[in-house]
């Protein structure tokens, strides 16, 4: 039987069944809204989706077809009695172990009995007996299947709890799960439920927040959602990643002369910079200065792309090299795009490429005043300098090499926004 205990933190929900209290289980009420608690749902939800039940707007009482499938599978009979309740268990969910039969139906019985105490009649019992086995045949008997050594079993609740849905998730704390109630509407309901805490815990929150307009658990599932295939078009992260600006410690002019073997010691990233400069120090020195960096990158043998001004717009000839085709969505974009980025003999340095270009589009889609067809059009231009300027750029690239892109004038339109954003993502510096 598990044992209800109050969290520390909310991470506390993730630890392995060793990690904690002998036998404990947490029963928690979020009822306040921090950016935080947001993160955390997404975690708990997906949790919950692989290893329990994610129950978005709360439990309906059975339907008449459940009630009708119940009685002719299991009959009318009802005794408030152990052994009975176990039979029906299994009966009813044939899959549960023999441990799992006698701890729901010890844990049954005592809601039963104390219902009964509260001057609840044999008729009443038998209802809302019958009420518990729909709810775990149609709802939560997954939880009896994923359980293991590694994981407690995860109940995410949300919406109208009325008093039997809470005595039934009190049964199955009591068999071993976690639970969390998310109540978007304030915990006033829930109090008159349970007004002592006798079966939850409420998650205190430092300077909480309402919830956003709208929020509710399907739209953590559609971001879980979109981040997976957001993750599904990202692939395999390469075996090298960018180290962007941080480890900077000086002049960005200098910092920029660097050689990249001395930016920093790991192997597995790349040390960049992406930097705009507005305004100069000395208006006498600074054309000056921009040549000195010139004369210095090439002295270092720095594979460099030199603009001024605008970056000139992709010709009809580079357009037609660019496969395209039509687009519902950024993803789509994506997917049919990136494959136009080919780097012969060098399949790290591609896959940087492509997923670089990935993140670039995919987080300009996400722009709330994007239209698809003008991403598309960006996306493609991208491709178009790409094309252009990749022999001067990553000729003969190995790491930690990292080439030299500085465009002087700053960006006109969109598309240069996201192709400098593109080289950013990567090793190209601004």
């Amino acid at each position: 039987m598990g044992k209800r205990r109050k969290v520390n933190t909310l991470q506390d929900f993730f630890s392995a069944p060793d990690e904690r209290p002998e036998d404990a289980v947490y029963f928690e009420r979020i009822s306040g809204y921090h950016p935080e608690i947001r993160e955390f749902l997404r975690k708990f939800y997906t949790a919950a989706a692989s290893n329990g039940v994610a129950a978005e707007g709360g439990i309906q009482n059975p339907d008449n077809s459940q009630l009708s499938f119940y009685a002719e599978t299991m009959g009318n009979d009802f005794r408030m009695e152990g052994d009975f309740v176990r039979d029906q268990m299994g009966k009813w969910l044939p899959r549960l172990t023999t441990e799992q039969k006698d701890t729901l139906a010890s844990a049954i019985c005592e809601t039963l009995e104390e219902l009964h105490r509260a001057g609840k009649n044999e008729g009443s019992l038998k209802n809302v007996f019958v009420k518990f086995m729909c709810w775990l045949y149609y709802r939560f008997e997954p939880l009896f299947h994923s359980r293991s050594a590694a994981q407690v079993p995860k109940i995410l609740y949300e919406g109208e709890l009325s008093h039997h849905a809470l005595l039934l998730l009190n049964i199955l704390s009591s068999c071993g799960t976690d639970i969390v109630l998310l109540e978007t509407d304030g915990d006033e309901a829930y109090r008159k439920l349970d007004p002592d805490n006798r079966f939850s815990e409420h998650f205190e929150i430092q300077d909480p927040q309402e919830f956003p307009a709208g929020f509710s658990l399907s739209v953590i599932r559609k971001e879980i959602q979109e981040q997976q295939e957001r993750e599904r078009l990202l692939g395999p992260a390469p075996c090298f990643r960018a180290c962007t600006n941080t480890w900077m410690a000086g002049n960005v002019l200098q910092e920029i002369r660097k050689q990249p073997q001395l930016r920093g010691d790991d192997p597995t990233e790349y040390y960049n910079v992406f930097c705009r400069i507005r305004g100069v120090e000395d208006k006498v020195s600074y054309e000056s200065e921009l040549y000195r960096l010139q004369l210095d990158l090439k002295t270092a043998s720095r594979k460099t792309v030199i603009v001024s001004n605008s970056i000139q717009a992709p010709t009809v000839e580079e357009f037609a090299r660019i496969k395209r085709g039509n687009y519902q969505n950024a993803g789509q974009v994506v997917q049919g795009l990136v494959n136009n980025i080919q780097i012969d003999g060098q399949p790290e340095l591609e896959q940087i490429l492509r997923r670089a270009f990935t993140e670039a589009v995919l987080d300009e889609g996400e722009q709330p005043d994007q239209i698809l067809g003008r991403l598309a059009t960006e996306a493609a231009c991208c491709l178009c300098w790409l094309k252009r300027y990749q022999k001067t750029l990553f000729s003969d690239w190995r790491m930690p090499d990292v080439g030299c892109f500085l465009y002087l004038g700053g960006c006109r339109n969109l598309s240069e926004a996201l192709f400098c954003r593109f080289l950013a993502k990567h090793r190209s510096m601004l």
